[in-house]
């Protein structure tokens, strides 16, 4: 009987899979999905507190402005001469003025024979003259208050008269609010009259609507958020177990390559020893070699996936980046590209030294490989705005379109031209500079400007 592979889940004793691991990439990717879930969650229920705030906003509004016509008619109406102005001068008619006041005798008579016109309009009762608080105000031109009705209020005297009559006055024509009153103004040649309507309840329940409306959108955000967040784990968990299943088979495999390879060598080594040189052998041995850093670079994927938080420490990022930096001088002078660094000195940084090295390696030795014939390579190190560390590698390249820029950073993507094929490269070094940025909080992009210049750019945290 075979024996249980233990880097099976499947097959580990007790026969329950364990959690697989959940690589940052697959973590970035739970969080991306929570928060674009929210996002949708939480604008919807934005979007309808924000409806139903406004409906109800102008349906009160307009339930107050129709009981002010009313008002203004019923004042009308008990003038000594039925269905004229409300106006001693009889200077101007009851229609003059606001257009929606041009048909209010018809709409009184709609109102009290079939009631309310729309559903939002409160009915008429034998209440309604009674619970309804309004005053009225007459003024000549310049402000001289001409007349006032304060019979059906309480909360208004005499004295605050000026200020409802200078904010009417200011206004003009039509509707407005004044505090917590709601008022029509209608302008005469003669005298001009405002009737103020209290609709403190309907801002009290306006206001209380609205805070109500927030705190059930805030409840609900952070219970759909639990929710999702839940759920999300339960999403993510095929791709983790296809993703570990993946990198499984990536260091399982690279680590079953090295054997022969290293076989392979050692017995060209002998060839090389044994017969002298030979460009067959010379061939076999660098393409083992190729395929020997080939494996390397995908053991350094699949740890990059597994690994977590790292360990951080303050370092000399301008010493570290320089060491580097002087590698590659004489390889980039022997391809004919000369080496220009631009490194600020004694810029502290606190991370993984190793990690920032090897970004800078794979940048320049991407430089190197790609650069234009005779082009020179530009090495930048400088604060960032967010003092954190702002890393440049530029060199002018072949021209290169949108849709092959933004695939730069893909796994195995080259762009498809004999001399990128002649480089030697296998597309996966920017793939491990990004993830190496990414795991540092940081980000890397990529620009080429009219003139072929192409830039890589790296902010670190």
């Amino acid at each position: 009987m075979r024996p249980a592979d233990p880097r099976n889940p499947s097959e580990r004793p007790g026969g329950r899979a364990a959690e697989p691991p959940r690589p940052r990439r697959l973590v970035r990717l739970r969080r991306r999905f929570v928060g674009f879930t929210m996002l949708a969650v939480v604008g919807v229920l934005v979007f309808v507190g924000l409806a139903v705030n406004v409906a109800n906003g102008v349906a009160t509004t307009s339930d107050l402005d129709h009981l002010l016509s009313l008002i203004y008619y019923s004042e009308a109406s008990s003038s000594s001469v039925p269905g004229a102005s409300y106006f001693d001068d009889g200077s101007r008619s009851r229609d003059d003025g606001l257009e929606d006041l041009e048909d209010l005798e018809d709409d009184w008579e709609d109102l009290v024979e079939e009631g309310p016109k729309g559903f939002w309009e409160r009915p008429l009762t034998q209440e309604t003259s009674f619970a309804t608080r309004w005053f009225s105000v007459r003024w000549q031109p310049g402000g001289s208050i001409a007349e006032v009705n304060l019979a059906h209020i309480a909360s208004v005297s005499q004295a605050d008269l000026p200020v409802y009559v200078a904010a009417a006055t200011k206004a003009g024509s039509g509707y407005g609010w004044e505090g917590d009153f709601r008022y029509l103004v209608v302008e005469g040649q003669s005298l001009s009259e405002a009737i103020f309507l209290d609709a403190s309840d309907e801002v009290h329940a306006l206001s209380t609507l609205a805070l109500l409306t927030v705190g059930v959108v805030v409840v609900s955000a952070a219970a759909i958020f639990l929710l999702v967040w839940a759920i999300s784990g339960a999403v993510v968990r095929p791709f983790a177990e296809a993703d570990a299943r993946q990198r499984r088979f990536v260091t399982d495999a690279s680590h079953e390559l090295k054997t022969p390879l290293a076989v392979i060598l050692a017995s060209l080594g002998v060839l090389k020893m044994d017969v002298g040189e030979n460009r067959w052998i010379e061939k076999a041995d660098a393409s083992a070699e190729r395929m020997g850093e080939l494996v390397d670079e995908l053991v350094t994927l699949s740890r990059l996936d597994e690994e977590g938080e790292r360990e951080k420490a303050t370092f000399d990022a301008s010493l570290a980046v320089g060491e580097v930096a002087q590698g590659f001088a004489d390889v980039a002078w022997a391809k004919g590209h000369a080496l220009e660094l631009r490194i600020a000195p004694e810029l502290a940084y606190t991370g993984d030294a190793a990690e920032l090295k090897q970004i800078v390696s794979v940048l320049l030795d991407n430089a190197v490989k790609y650069a234009a014939p005779g082009g020179g390579i530009t090495l930048t190190l400088e604060r960032s705005r967010r003092k954190g560390l702002h890393l440049r590698c530029e060199n002018p390249a072949e021209p290169m379109d949108a849709e092959s820029l933004a695939h730069l950073f893909d796994r195995f993507w080259r762009p498809d031209s004999s001399r990128t094929r002649e480089s030697g490269g296998f597309g996966i070094g920017l793939s491990i500079a990004r993830e190496l940025a990414e795991a540092a909080g940081g980000t890397i992009s990529v620009e080429q400007d009219g003139a072929g210049a192409i830039r890589f750019d790296v902010t670190l945290p």
